[in-house]
């Protein structure tokens, strides 16, 4: 009998958590499922603690390292459920995630995620109140509604650990980008969220290891590059329609994202980078040292010296004031294109 779930777990040198994370879906009340684990080139024991296990429900690949946005895709083509799950190495399930989950899916969703526990290496209730806030107490009924895309421009609603999503939405938009590192679940939900309806479980029923090595603790200016460069792409595919009554609420949430982020003079850099190298695709950047070394540097020394106020001028409404921003930073090469993505209804 085909599963009807197929749960996909990157594996790298995790021995202390990676039994914690499978037993949590062995101890599932919802048994037809498969876990995919790919181990992607462990250098610990991870390898002899996955096989130890005999259940036939488990497929177990190794493979050199070739990063997590290659693994999950590459489990991703073995997977046979109707519907899928994510579990990273050092997370795990409440035993009643996935019976929940799947009848909110049968009901008609085809994303559904859940409250999130943020947990410590002893797997007790962890301070890590960001994580808390982020994907527990905003108002699902506000972010989840007809402009989502808007809100998951500013922040990621979905811990990747928590969700179910229907497999033909892979399908249909595509898998991971393997040129992101950080951003490639942002990245492919901004994607699928163009029509996807998408609900959260207000249960805690995923449980994300929150212990000082995880990538965003390790890689805070790389998660910002990503961040960069997703925003810049996203307005340059053309692949959804932007109407005229909406740019004013994308310019909002840009401008958010930025703000939050202390970004504003790196995407002025990114787009003298573009123009001056004739890059089309942002993303490209990311295989070039020299560039991405340019963008890095703009993050670490522009962040601790500027205001961000200072350097991108904001009126009253929140929307860019351009004679002030023209007069004073932007090349006139690079007017246009500022004026085109973010200020057209200003």
């Amino acid at each position: 009998m085909k599963p009807e779930i197929s749960i996909i777990m990157p594996s790298y040198n995790y021995e202390r958590f990676i039994q914690k994370a499978i037993n949590s879906v062995i101890n599932q009340t919802f048994t037809n499922w498969e876990l995919i684990i790919i181990d992607d080139g462990s250098k610990d024991s991870s390898i002899d603690l996955i096989k130890q296990y005999d259940d036939n429900r488990i497929v177990f690949l190794e493979q050199k390292n070739k990063g997590v946005s290659y693994t999950l895709n590459k489990a991703l083509s073995l997977s046979q459920g109707k519907y899928i799950c994510f579990l990273d190495a050092d997370d795990k399930y409440h035993p009643h995630k996935l019976e929940k989950q799947l009848d909110f899916m049968v009901s008609g969703y085809d994303i559904v995620t859940t409250m999130v526990e943020a947990i410590n290496e002893n797997g007790m209730s962890s301070e890590a109140e960001h994580f808390t806030k982020l994907w527990n107490n905003f108002d699902k009924t506000e972010i989840f509604n007809k402009d989502v895309i808007f809100h998951f421009l500013e922040r990621n609603y979905i811990c990747k650990s928590s969700v179910m999503i229907k497999k033909s939405f892979f399908d249909h938009y595509g898998t991971f980008n393997v040129k992101l590192i950080t951003a490639y679940d942002l990245d492919l939900w901004l994607n699928m969220l163009k029509t996807a309806r998408i609900t959260r479980i207000d249960e805690i029923l995923t449980y994300y290891r929150w212990h000082g090595k995880n990538e965003t603790s390790k890689n805070n200016t790389r998660i910002r590059i990503e961040l960069l460069l997703l925003l810049d792409k996203f307005f340059d595919k053309n692949t959804y329609p932007i109407k005229q009554s909406q740019y004013k609420d994308y310019a909002h949430s840009t401008i958010n994202c930025l703000k939050e982020n202390n970004l504003f003079y790196s995407y002025l850099i990114l787009q003298i980078i573009k123009k001056n190298n004739k890059i089309i695709d942002a993303y490209d950047l990311l295989s070039s040292k020299k560039l991405l070394e340019t963008l890095y540097n703009s993050i670490e020394s522009f962040n601790q010296e500027q205001n961000p106020q200072q350097i991108l001028p904001i009126s009253v409404n929140g929307i860019f004031d351009f004679k002030n921003l023209r007069r004073k930073i932007i090349p006139f090469r690079l007017r246009r294109f500022l004026k085109n993505i973010i200020i057209k209804n200003s």
